[in-house]
């Protein structure tokens, strides 16, 4: 809420990258949470950003996609780094 208190309402983040260590579904499944909970009060855009074609695939092949997700928590941007 200090965000927002600031005027801060969006934000993009690539928390795949940032939290190698972390499977993405633990970061996606924390946002879900904190949203459930009244806690995310700006919105998240989540720039997937994966470090190769299988996990891209995975991540597809799981049904997420831009636009996947809530008013608060959305899959933005697919990004495949090589």
């Amino acid at each position: 809420r200090a965000l927002n208190s600031y005027g801060v309402t969006s934000a993009q983040t690539d928390d795949f990258v940032a939290f190698p260590q972390v499977d993405y579904e633990v970061l996606i499944a924390a946002y879900q949470e904190l949203e459930k909970e009244g806690k995310l009060t700006v919105k998240i855009n989540q720039q997937a950003q994966l470090v190769n074609i299988e996990d891209l695939k995975e991540f597809i092949g799981k049904g997420y996609k831009t636009g996947v997700g809530s008013d608060y928590f959305k899959i933005g941007p697919l990004k495949l780094i090589g």
